[in-house]
């Protein structure tokens, strides 16, 4: 970009603001006194944990926490997924690419995208379920369930990619800087 004949470079949203806007939403979201925290939505359920917070769930543990939350509580689990859950996996996601572009490993920040890609399927997929309850369509339990699992294997690859690329890094400088 140029601007008064010096060239600028572009400037991505700082780490440390993609940090602090993540953690303050999934902060909220987990710890807040809210009817769609997850907080309240234990509280609802008899402390049968919401589906997207397990790595994987039947079809029987779906419909018996649909049961448990009751009316009240699935209309709060289905604002849940329309509210924050749309802010979170983009943030989530945001952060990581960032995280992994300023590592040794910067070529595969896109894989940073897949957790929250997977995880906006596993809401829509669940919503569809809550909207249509009580009636039961285990199929798209499992395929729910298959996006939740595969949202927290593609955050887990992202975070050792970050991790790992951080420290190829900074080896590499620190190697650079001793025979320098």
């Amino acid at each position: 970009m140029r601007h008064k004949g010096i060239i600028q470079k572009k400037r991505a949203w700082p780490f440390w603001l993609l940090l602090i806007i993540t953690f303050a939403v999934i902060g909220a979201e987990n710890f807040g006194g809210f009817s769609a925290s997850v907080p309240s939505l234990l509280k609802a359920s008899g402390g049968l944990p919401i589906l997207d917070m397990r790595p994987w769930y039947t079809a029987a543990d779906a419909y018996q926490l649909f049961d448990a939350l009751g009316p009240a509580g699935r209309a709060d689990n289905r604002l849940l997924y329309v509210t924050a859950d749309i802010v979170i996996p983009l943030s989530y996601s945001l952060l990581l690419w960032s995280a992994i572009s300023r590592g040794a490993l910067y070529r595969y920040r896109r894989l940073a995208f897949l957790g929250g890609a997977f995880d906006y399927l596993e809401n829509i997929a669940v919503l569809i379920l809550l909207s249509h309850y009580p009636e039961h369509f285990d199929g798209l339990v499992t395929v729910a369930a298959c996006f939740t699992l595969l949202k927290f294997l593609s955050c887990g690859l992202a975070i050792v990619l970050a991790v790992t690329g951080f420290l190829i890094k900074v080896f590499r400088q620190s190697t650079a800087t001793a025979f320098s």
